[in-house]
């Protein structure tokens, strides 16, 4: 244990310390790349609060046919899918292209070790895409709702685990691309991927709006009874697209009940049991996924690996 919190504390050294940030801020070439990021994100202010008065009119035109947790469920599932897409690149360029993995692979260091550390780091990385995004879904619906200590309090939670399960869902597919794919060959085969599994989330998102709205026309006056009756009616139609994001937003529309309890149970060990078993993969895919000199090194730090 010893040895993943010194290779995760020096691993959040690299990516976010103080001396990284100072070291590219004097090299010419990143300072101006950094300031062009800064004005960047500045500019987008001024439509950042554009979105979220939308996205209030949104949450106002789901209270009024009672189906305020599908508003929840939309900020979840968005979320979870935009940290699955970055995750393709940010999970390639840091399991396979890190400058220490020079240094780290040929230690009697476990692969899991490694890769677990720099999972941790993805994670905080993966706050700053997640976490502007997902928060205004939350305060909307806990602020104009009314919600309690208990809903914060899930929120919190949720808010924290809701990156891991696609990051594990992407690190899994990278691994064992990696290691069975020549990606010198196939320079594009990342990009296709992450498009592939991009369009057919968008396919079967709007598969599942026509068919909610075919039978809303077969049904009639039935369907928007059942809206009245079903508080989480849309959710549970929509949920099969991703069932994690239904979880999350079940954990929060039901908070004062034992249902959001175990919604939220089920949304955090989904996580965990996913994480365990990326880290058990990558015991047998991700040394053999390294590419040029470090593939070298690899099969040399992982015979040191087994004997401790």
């Amino acid at each position: 244990m010893s040895k993943v919190m010194s290779l995760i504390k020096t691993d959040l050294n690299i990516t976010f310390g103080l001396s990284s940030i100072a070291y590219s801020f004097k090299a010419k070439k990143n300072r101006w790349q950094i300031i062009v990021f800064a004005l960047a994100m500045l500019s987008l202010i001024p439509s950042y609060f554009l979105l979220i008065k939308v996205l209030i009119s949104l949450y106002e035109a789901f209270r009024q046919i009672g189906q305020q947790s599908y508003f929840l469920m939309m900020g979840f599932l968005g979320t979870q899918m935009i940290v699955l897409v970055f995750g393709f690149i940010y999970v390639m360029s840091k399991y396979y292209f890190s400058n220490d993995l020079n240094q780290l692979v040929p230690l009697p260091i476990k692969p899991s070790y490694i890769l677990g550390s720099k999972f941790v780091t993805l994670m905080v990385s993966e706050y700053i895409t997640s976490l502007p995004i997902i928060l205004p879904f939350i305060f909307i619906f806990g602020i104009k709702g009314h919600q309690g200590f208990i809903y914060w309090l899930y929120s919190f939670f949720l808010t924290l685990t809701l990156p891991i399960l696609p990051l594990v869902i992407a690190s899994i597919i990278i691994m064992i691309f990696m290691k069975y794919t020549n990606i010198k060959g196939k320079k594009d085969a990342l990009r296709i991927i992450t498009a592939t599994i991009f369009i057919v989330a968008v396919v079967a998102i709007q598969i599942q709006i026509q068919k909610l709205a075919q039978k809303s026309i077969v049904q009639g006056e039935d369907f928007f009874l059942n809206l009245a009756r079903d508080a989480n009616l849309l959710v549970n139609k929509f949920g099969i697209l991703f069932p994690p994001s239904k979880w999350g937003a079940l954990a929060l529309a039901n908070s004062a009940k034992l249902a959001g309890f175990t919604n939220l149970l089920m949304f955090i060990f989904s996580g965990i049991i996913g994480f365990i078993i990326m880290i058990l993969l990558s015991e047998k895919l991700f040394f053999d996924g390294l590419i040029g000199n470090i593939e070298v090194s690899a099969s040399k730090g992982r015979k040191k690996a087994k004997d401790i």
